[in-house]
């Protein structure tokens, strides 16, 4: 049990460190949204260095954030506390905190998995001989701007009712279109598609109420996380150590809050 406590809490650790970088890269995709800043570029660059391949994706993120997954549902279904009942309350709120934003945590992360990784992920499609990165869109005059600006290629199997749309017929089946309704953005590069696919999904007010509970809920839960951790771990060994680091934990809680929803509201705002 001591063994599972100790697998547990450094398995959510880790994809914390992912979180982190994550938010930080959809917060400088905000800076493009306002002023065309080059920051996004950077991060993104940064992130695709550290992150790019898919075994590296797996190791780091995927397995550890099962290996938490499941432990965690183990914990929450047979109700058992990760710290002992006697223990502080501000430990057990924190405890009880966890269990009820951890449910929350993995309905919104099976859907943001699914959606970023399979409805909506970038495929790789050729257009003139050059390799360009398609995502679904709902066009819009902001979007059109916004792709002219970026060298974007807006697709569709038909343009009737679209006259800027781009017709590619000789590579349409790469992109897999069924639907003649569904419309691609085509970037040259990942980075361009990530900040069209941001850009287009919080267009939705839907989306935008979807992924506001999400980052309120994870940020929460991975920095009161890391504040247990600290305590099981026995690295905060006083009680003025304990609280002193909770503030800490709070403050960065407040900083990925702001991290993760400028960029929704940036964005939605822009669109209105």
């Amino acid at each position: 049990m001591k063994h599972t406590r100790r697998i547990f809490s450094i398995s959510g650790l880790i994809p914390l460190f992912y979180f982190i970088m994550h938010l930080t890269l959809y917060f400088a995709s905000s800076f493009w949204i306002v002023d065309q800043s080059k920051y996004f570029f950077w991060i993104t660059n940064i992130n695709k260095m550290i992150f790019g391949k898919l075994y590296i994706e797996i190791l780091l993120i995927f397995a550890p954030l099962t290996i938490h997954v499941l432990i965690g549902l183990r914990y929450m279904i047979k109700k058992s506390y990760f710290f002992h009942l006697h223990t502080h309350y501000t430990l057990r709120k924190a405890n009880s905190l966890q269990r009820m934003t951890a449910w929350v945590l993995l309905l919104a992360l099976t859907l943001h998995v699914v959606q970023m990784r399979i409805i909506n992920h970038p495929q790789k499609v050729t257009i003139d001989n050059k390799e360009y990165f398609a995502v679904k869109i709902k066009p819009t005059d902001r979007i059109y701007k916004i792709a002219d600006k970026l060298n974007v290629k807006i697709i569709k199997r038909a343009a009737l009712e679209e006259p800027k749309a781009l017709v590619v017929h000789a590579n349409i089946s790469s992109l897999n279109i069924i639907d003649p309704k569904i419309t691609y953005a085509a970037a040259p590069t990942s980075a361009l598609a990530f900040l069209m696919m941001v850009i287009n999904n919080f267009q939705s007010k839907l989306m935008v109420f979807l992924y506001t509970i999400f980052v309120l809920v994870a940020s929460f839960h991975g920095f009161n996380g890391l504040w247990m951790f600290l305590i099981y771990f026995k690295v905060l060994k006083t009680h003025s150590m304990r609280v002193n680091v909770l503030k800490l934990c709070v403050v960065l809680m407040f900083i990925f809050f702001a991290f993760g929803l400028t960029p929704i509201w940036v964005n939605f705002l822009s669109s209105v």
